[in-house]
């Protein structure tokens, strides 16, 4: 699935603007989307936090319930703060506009990735499917602002939700993808 990405609005705030529409369904989606992320992320540590309180008043050992609190914690705000920086663009100093979609094309080439949309203002890749895959879909984002391009990869769950899990992995193709285009850039000069 391609999501429509408002290019413009992307630069100015260098992180990814996806276009929605202004319908009921869609203020509907965005609701329930932020009331299921809500729910998800402070229940392990409500639930945990509930019981240590427990064991404190009845006099129980609370050593393994505390650790787990703070385990639980501990990854509500991994999983908030990589939901909130999913989006982050990250700008890399290109040659020229057409030298640089030129290069990408050749990235493009010695890659398993497949081009879901070119034009002069956006490219986007996206990760072809296997039965081993860990997500629903990955896509790679590069939008091009003058000799700069900014770059994004964000990993998708099931129904187009971004996936909190692989933040780390989008990371590594980012910075995977950098060297790359850097490396063609040092062999173009």
């Amino acid at each position: 699935m391609y999501h429509q990405i408002d290019v413009g609005a992307s630069i100015k705030k260098e992180k990814l603007v996806f276009e929605r529409e202004t319908s009921l369904f869609s203020f509907i989606d965005k609701f329930s989307r932020f009331f299921l992320n809500t729910i998800f992320i402070s229940a392990f540590p409500f639930i945990s936090i509930m019981t240590l309180i427990d064991n404190i008043k009845n006099n129980n050992s609370f050593i393994l319930t505390f650790l787990s609190t703070i385990i639980s914690i501990v990854i509500s705000f991994y999983i908030l703060f990589s939901l909130a920086a999913s989006s982050k663009l990250k700008r890399i100093i290109g040659i020229s506009g057409s030298k640089n979609r030129t290069i990408i094309k050749n990235i493009k080439l010695e890659s398993n990735w497949e081009i879901q949309r070119h034009n002069q203002e956006i490219t986007v890749f996206k990760k072809k499917w296997t039965w081993t895959s860990t997500n629903w879909g990955r896509q790679l984002f590069i939008i091009y602002d003058g000799k700069d391009i900014l770059i994004n990869c964000t990993t998708f769950g099931k129904y187009d939700a971004k996936s909190p899990f692989h933040w780390f992995s989008s990371r590594k193709i980012e910075k995977q993808f950098q060297r790359k285009f850097q490396k063609y850039i040092r062999l173009k000069h």
